[in-house]
């Protein structure tokens, strides 16, 4: 719908609420006994559970310039989304089912290597909601850049925001 300020919105709400959330439900705290793994698990599930929901009331509403609403589905309309979001969608199920097999295969080498590794995915699963917003802003400077014919300014931007990206992952 080209209204990346929404989403930003809610990923902003991730990042701010998904690392204390973790910890309670980690660690626990006063009278509340923490989770240990399963905690960070059980935050991230809240956070998408909750983040889905407010992303399906945006779009139920008028002002949010599409329509959620009950339809038949219709095959040209569903092979066009298909043919669009198919290969991002796959590479998500990838990326979740990569976790869940390795997570499966490190938890036979004791607690202490899956809580290394639950450590490592969580926090690559904290850096999508800062590098998604850096992709967005490239993905709109990328385009303009392209459309008006300027290649010096693109492969700019395309530097810098790798560069950016970059170190921020490092410095984490």
């Amino acid at each position: 719908m080209g209204n990346v300020k929404v989403l930003a919105l809610v990923s902003l709400f991730g990042v701010i609420t998904l690392v204390p959330l973790s910890l309670f439900l980690i660690f626990g705290i006063g009278p509340v006994v923490g989770l240990g793994i399963a905690g960070a698990g059980l935050a991230v599930t809240l956070y998408h559970a909750a983040a889905n929901l407010v992303l399906i009331r945006y779009l139920r509403q008028a002002r949010g310039g599409l329509r959620l609403a009950p339809r038949p589905l219709r095959w040209p309309m569903f092979r066009d989304v298909l043919g669009v979001g198919l290969i991002s969608s796959l590479a998500v199920v990838q990326i979740n089912l990569t976790v869940i097999i390795v997570t499966g295969l490190v938890g036979r080498f004791g607690e202490a290597a899956m809580d290394g590794y639950g450590i490592g995915a969580r926090l690559d699963y904290l850096f999508i909601p800062v590098l998604f917003g850096l992709g967005s802003a490239l993905l709109t400077m990328v385009g303009t850049s392209t459309g008006a014919g300027d290649s010096i300014r693109l492969r700019r931007i395309a530097a810098t925001d790798s560069i950016i990206g970059a170190a921020f992952t490092g410095c984490s």
